[in-house]
């Protein structure tokens, strides 16, 4: 079981959940796209189990900036429905899912992880990352890949009840 305050070993999705991401982030190219997904612990996983979709109010290719009213109202709903705010979702319409080093220094969730997906090929690619911050927790200094599970079946998940509810 994940402890309280220990980071997760990666991220777990369910298919449709990827396919609400993806298809949010592709109607947004060629700028960068952004949302958040709401999670709940699943053992050392962290599980998504919500999608809230952003817009961009950058409207730029290489950086995104979600709405602040949107942002809370997801952290509210969230809140609401018993996830925590597991992970920030953006694009990167013409390189890999890779944080830039624009991505760190604008990273303002230390407990949160971070999904960029690269739609610089006909497939789109993701990756997920823990962002490392300095030890006063105010500076992003590097990022560690962790692993990302898109589950073609929630069957067996603990969290189904929560999957469905959404």
């Amino acid at each position: 079981m994940l402890e309280p305050d220990a980071p997760p070993i990666g991220l777990r999705t369910h298919r449709a959940l990827y396919e609400e991401l993806l298809t949010h982030l592709l109607a947004a190219v060629p700028l960068e796209a952004v949302g958040l997904l709401g999670c709940v612990a699943e053992g050392e996983w962290s599980r998504a189990v919500s999608f809230y979709p952003g817009d961009n109010v950058d409207a730029s290719t290489t950086r995104y900036t979600m709405d602040p009213a949107a942002v809370l109202g997801a952290f509210r709903v969230m809140g609401g429905r018993g996830q925590r705010f597991g992970a920030s979702v953006h694009s990167h319409p013409a390189s890999q899912p890779v944080p830039s080093a624009t991505d760190l220094r604008e990273c303002h969730y230390p407990d949160a992880l971070l999904v960029i997906v690269s739609l610089m090929e006909p497939a789109p690619s993701s990756r997920c990352w823990r962002i490392v911050f300095d030890e006063e927790g105010q500076r992003a200094e590097s990022a560690v890949e962790l692993l990302f599970v898109v589950d073609e079946d929630y069957e067996d998940s603990p969290n189904r009840k929560v999957l469905d509810d959404n």
